[in-house]
């Protein structure tokens, strides 16, 4: 059976950064650089896994399935796969496949089916799901912390330098804004909405909030001392702001 084309599409933009890289492996950090890293506000590790997943189950050859794999073996494309596999479950350990050791306790979900879940103690074995391998997703228990606390997490997490260098000069903070708004809402109870509306417009206004210090630092991606980081921040944390707020028209 030939491969579909959703899955030379899936392999196509997993191999692209890697391409030139002899072994192919060798071209891990540029898939992140390139691909994981600017999409990562949009788009969860778990989506990468999955692919990953699937690839390796076909029983089809690589090998010059699409440009990227032209003069890479079958072999070396699979190792590549597994690689990327393994920096992305080192770098986000809240996203495992079966078979991987839980690397938190606690209440995990499957990727695809969020309504199946598991609890696991710290270094148990995520298992299969009917005999076949899927992607875990960690269930973070962060509903009962602060709107502080859940807007500092947001900000540490999704605009650090590594995934959000450039975004201030090439990327509509809109975009920015929406995404984590949603993130954040479903971790809100109830009042949340209000003080989180109030903080972020606080934060947007107040470079020298001690907040926003923090971030500054543990983000190493000068939001405080450049002004064209501070001026697309700003934007981003109205635009969360106007989406969190109660009563929103």
């Amino acid at each position: 059976m030939s491969i579909s084309n959703p899955d030379k599409a899936a392999l196509l933009s997993l191999t692209y950064a890697a391409q030139f890289s002899h072994p192919m492996k060798n071209g891990v950090k540029r898939v992140f650089d390139t691909l994981i890293f600017p999409k990562l506000p949009f788009q969860s590790p778990a989506i990468y896994l999955d692919q990953i997943l699937h690839l390796l189950d076909l029983n089809n050859s690589f090998e010059e399935i699409v440009p990227t794999t032209v003069g890479h073996k079958d072999a070396e494309i699979r190792e590549f796969l597994e690689v990327l596999a393994d920096e992305i479950e080192s770098r986000y350990p809240d996203y495992r496949r079966s078979g991987r050791m839980a690397g938190t306790s606690g209440k995990w979900s499957q990727h695809t089916s969020l309504s199946n879940t598991i609890i696991l103690e710290k270094d148990e074995r995520l298992p299969d799901v009917d005999g076949n391998a899927v992607i875990w997703v960690y269930v973070e228990p962060i509903s009962t912390r602060l709107p502080e606390e859940l807007i500092k997490n947001e900000l540490q997490k999704f605009y650090t330098r590594e995934i959000a260098a450039g975004a201030p000069k090439r990327k509509d903070p809109e975009e920015y804004a929406e995404a984590s708004a949603k993130r954040l809402v479903k971790y809100f109870q109830e009042g949340d909405e209000l003080v989180a509306a109030n903080l972020l417009i606080e934060l947007s206004r107040n470079s020298e909030h001690i907040l926003l210090k923090e971030i500054d630092t543990s983000t190493g991606m000068q939001w405080i001392s450049n002004s064209e980081n501070f001026d697309w921040l700003s934007k981003v944390l109205r635009g969360i702001a106007e989406r969190v707020r109660p009563n929103r028209v």
